[in-house]
C-alpha cells in the first residue's frame, strides 16, 4: 500500500518500542555516547546508500536506520534539558547556533549530489533541534503569547491523527471538487481554487483527526494514565500522582514566572 505518512508513523513505533527499554538499561554517559553515535553515523549510512544505489540526492530513504539522527538529536535535547544545571541561560546558548548551523549546512549542500543525500536531512534534524530549543525559550519568557496560542495547541492535541489523514483528506478533497476547480483554472483564477482546495482539506483533515483523537486515540492513551495502586492494593486517586522530581526542576528552571501546562494537561502557577 502506497501511502507516504505511513512510513515515518512507522519510525516512529520503532523509536517508541525500543527507547524506553534503553533508557532503562543504559546509564547517563552510555546514552549520550549511544545518540552521538547514532548522530554521526546515520548520515554515514545514507552515503553507502547513496553511492551504492545511485539514487538520486533528494530522493526519501525510509529505513528506520537512515532517519535516526533526528531521533537521536531529539533525545539528546531531551536528556540535557533533564540535567538539574541545565536552565534558560544553557538552552539560550545552543538554540540560535543549532538553527544557524542546520541552516547552513542545507544551504551549503545544495547543488552537490553526494553532500545533499548524506548531510541534508541531518542539516534539517539539527535545524529543527535549534528551531523547538527557541520556541522553548520563547514559550517561557515574555514573548510567552507569540507561541502559546490556543490554535496551536489545538493543532498538537490533534497532531498524531491529523498527519495521518491529512493526504487521504486532500486526495478526496481534489476528487470530489475536481470540476469546479478545473473551472477555477481556466477562468483564470487559479489561486481561488488553490485556496478552496487549501481551506476545504484543511478542514476535511482537522475534522476528521479531531474525530479520531476524541473517539478513538483518547482510550488508547488513557491506558497509559491508569491510576496507579498503593501498597495496600488500593487505587490511589489521579490527583494524588506525584510528578517525579525532574518534572518539577524543570519546571523551577525554565518556568518561574509564567503560567504553565504540565504533562497532563492542568494548568497551573
Amino acid at each position: 500500500m502506497q501511502y507516504g505518512p505511513l512510513w515515518s508513523l512507522a519510525v516512529e513505533e520503532h523509536f517508541y518500542m525500543l527507547w524506553p527499554a534503553i533508557v532503562r538499561k543504559l546509564a547517563f554517559r552510555g546514552l549520550v555516547l549511544m545518540l552521538a553515535t547514532l548522530v554521526a553515523a546515520t548520515p554515514m549510512l545514507r552515503a553507502i546508500d547513496f553511492l551504492r544505489t545511485g539514487e538520486p540526492a533528494n530522493w526519501v530513504r525510509l529505513y528506520t536506520w537512515f532517519n535516526l539522527d533526528g531521533l537521536a538529536l531529539g533525545a539528546l535535547l531531551a536528556i540535557r534539558m533533564r540535567i538539574p544545571s541545565f536552565g534558560r541561560v544553557q538552552l539560550g546558548r545552543v538554540a540560535m547556533p543549532l538553527l544557524i548551523v542546520g541552516v547552513a549546512i542545507f544551504v551549503l549542500v545544495l547543488g552537490h549530489p553526494f553532500a545533499d543525500a548524506t548531510l541534508s536531512t541531518t542539516a534539517s534534524n539539527i535545524a529543527s533541534a535549534g528551531l523547538l530549543s527557541s520556541m522553548l525559550l520563547a514559550g517561557t519568557s515574555r514573548w510567552v503569547a507569540l507561541v502559546d496560542r490556543p490554535f496551536l495547541k489545538f493543532l498538537g492535541f490533534i497532531s498524531y491523527g491529523l498527519y495521518l489523514v491529512h493526504v487521504l483528506a486532500f486526495r478526496f478533497t481534489d476528487m470530489v471538487l475536481s470540476r469546479p476547480f478545473a473551472v477555477l483554472a481556466s477562468t483564470g483564477k487559479p489561486t481561488v481554487a488553490m485556496l478552496v482546495r487549501f481551506a476545504v482539506g484543511s478542514a476535511l483533515a482537522i475534522g476528521v483527526a479531531y474525530l479520531s483523537r476524541r473517539s478513538l486515540e483518547e482510550r488508547f492513551l488513557r491506558l497509559g494514565f491508569a491510576s496507579p495502586r498503593t501498597q495496600d492494593g488500593s487505587k490511589k486517586p489521579r490527583n494524588a500522582v506525584e510528578r517525579p522530581d525532574v518534572l518539577i526542576r524543570l519546571k523551577d528552571a525554565f518556568l518561574p514566572d509564567y503560567q504553565t501546562i504540565d504533562i497532563i494537561g492542568h494548568s497551573e502557577r
